[in-house]
């Protein structure tokens, strides 16, 4: 069965079927007790309802939530027992204009289910201009306005990659509260991290903003990299992982270090070999351990060094340093 609404029905109701249908233009109001067994399709307006709905709530980029804060105190709140799609607008009505917000956050809608997509136009009252609408990041199973000053960053967009022969990191955020920056990290197997770059956040922000860096050293092979955002009272997140793969593609940058793993020294294989001049060997925290003169070819001895994953640095004249990894085992 599917329903066409038009009517605002301002008494407790109970709804049973398998498609409730509020067309452009319609209005659906739920007074507190009332009980809907059905999907609803919002093309039109939902408005100050707290009705109980078990099934999925789905607005389109035409339809309208409405909820009202009373006193400054509770904002009427819709409970789905199912998921949630949103588009289109979120209106806030205050019903007492001129007094100033009395709580943190006013639940607008709960949810059981899975949520996807957010208000695209956010109406809000002057008195809750420093207030943002949080899609379960302040509290799970929750659409609430809550005080900016409360929400983390919320990062929208990270990417990494390759141009050439170094890494582009792209990042944007939606909204920032007390964002002090980014330190970039970079590792080779997902599992060590170390800092190479310090991004300056913008602090409080509530519009979109882009960020970008580079790193000019990646390794042959794999290279992960991630964001280690803090905030000024020292409290932190970090982002999802991105990869990219260095493997040479072409003969100029051909270059194999062999054997590996090796139990002690190593030589280098390479198209442009004429070009390498030193080599330099780092440990996973970036100290020096080592540095060979390799103009005239021969080996690199890491018989000395304890066993682990390290870092070469081949400096070639005239080229980019290549820099790829050699495990040293017994």
């Amino acid at each position: 069965m599917k329903y066409l609404l038009f009517l605002i029905l301002t008494v407790p109701i109970a709804v049973y079927g398998q498609t409730l249908t509020v067309e452009n233009g319609g209005s659906l109001t739920g007074e507190l007790g009332s009980q809907i067994d059905a999907e609803i399709i919002n093309n039109g307006t939902v408005e100050i309802s707290e009705f109980v709905l078990t099934g999925n709530y789905n607005q389109s980029a035409s339809g309208t939530y409405v909820s009202e804060i009373m006193s400054a105190v509770i904002a009427t709140s819709v409970t789905i027992n199912g998921d949630v799609s949103l588009e289109g607008t979120l209106v806030v009505e205050n019903q007492s204009p001129g007094l100033p917000p009395m709580e943190d956050a006013y639940t607008l809608m709960e949810y059981t289910g899975a949520l996807l997509g957010e208000f695209d136009t956010v109406d809000l009252p002057a008195e809750y201009s420093e207030y943002s609408v949080s899609y379960g990041q302040f509290e799970d199973g929750k659409v609430q306005l809550v005080r900016t000053s409360l929400l983390p960053v919320k990062l929208i967009e990270f990417n990494a990659i390759r141009e050439e022969d170094y890494v582009r990191l792209r990042w944007k955020t939606a909204s920032e509260i007390n964002n002090e920056g980014f330190h970039v990290q970079h590792s080779i197997d997902g599992l060590q991290w170390s800092n190479f770059d310090w991004v300056d956040g913008f602090g409080n922000s509530q519009i979109e903003r882009s960020y970008t860096t580079i790193h000019s050293n990646p390794v042959i092979g794999e290279n992960y990299y991630r964001l280690h955002q803090i905030d000024f009272d020292g409290q932190s997140e970090y982002s999802t992982i991105e990869s990219v793969n260095f493997d040479a593609v072409d003969a100029e940058n051909t270059l194999v270090v062999y054997p590996n793993p090796t139990v002690g020294e190593v030589q280098i294989s390479s198209s442009d070999i004429s070009f390498v001049r030193t080599v330099s060997v780092f440990d996973l925290n970036g100290v020096l351990r080592l540095t060979v003169d390799y103009a005239t070819g021969g080996t690199i001895d890491l018989s000395d060094l304890e066993d682990g994953m390290y870092y070469l640095q081949i400096e070639r004249e005239g080229k980019q340093p290549i820099i790829t990894t050699v495990v040293k085992v017994k």
